[in-house]
């Protein structure tokens, strides 16, 4: 079970949009574990969204030595 905490405490997000916030970050994350490669993030709203999910990426797969 995942436990989704808020990223600060000013979080703007609350219901459905933090669930389609999350259910973003999940889906782009399976796709770059499952393909390896880079995703186009033209599709991703915003600069600061792709570079979230960018570093994020990046940090889980040095974390888990991948």
């Amino acid at each position: 079970m995942i436990k989704r905490l808020p990223f600060s405490r000013n979080a703007q997000l609350t219901g459905s949009a933090m669930d389609e916030f999350y259910a973003e970050v999940v889906l782009y994350l399976l796709y770059r574990f499952a393909h390896g490669g880079t995703m186009n993030l033209q599709n991703v709203s915003g600069p600061c969204k792709a570079a979230l999910l960018n570093n994020l990426y990046e940090n889980i797969k040095v974390f888990n030595h991948v």
